[in-house]
């Protein structure tokens, strides 16, 4: 949707970070360290992203900070989606690359719709769960 391919952010070719306006960067981070310190993991941000023609975009975040065995934030996975319109609907990843991000991530991720239907597990979670013993 911004014009940049699956391989570059797959490949890590550029963060995301990069493509963040870099007038929002301290804020977002501001916002990060206070939901951090309140123990908030789950939470929405907002800001504008560069295109790759340069052109600026509001998009709206849903995050989940990931925490290790001792409750520190490792990293951070969310969902974008184009806030331009003030609704924020249309996702700003086409269907292809959240696949990919979605599986290919070493966390366990279930998408579920707004009333209750699980949607697709990914494939973490599914190699684990196949590994549990109770599941035998």
């Amino acid at each position: 949707m911004f014009g940049y391919t699956n391989k570059e952010f797959i490949s890590r070719r550029f963060c995301w970070m990069d493509v963040i306006y870099p007038e929002d960067i301290s804020r977002l981070k501001d916002d990060l360290e206070r939901y951090s310190n309140k123990g908030i993991y789950d939470f929405l941000l907002k800001y504008r992203l560069s295109t790759r023609t340069g052109h600026l975009r509001w998009v709206e975040e849903r995050t989940k900070a990931i925490l290790d065995s001792k409750d520190n934030v490792t990293h951070y996975q969310g969902v974008t989606f184009d806030a331009a319109d003030g609704n924020a609907q249309e996702p700003c990843i086409d269907e292809s690359v959240f696949c990919a991000l979605f599986n290919s991530t070493h966390d366990e991720m279930i998408l579920i719709e707004t009333d209750g239907v699980i949607l697709a597990l990914n494939e973490a979670l599914r190699l684990n769960y196949q590994k549990r013993p109770e599941n035998f």
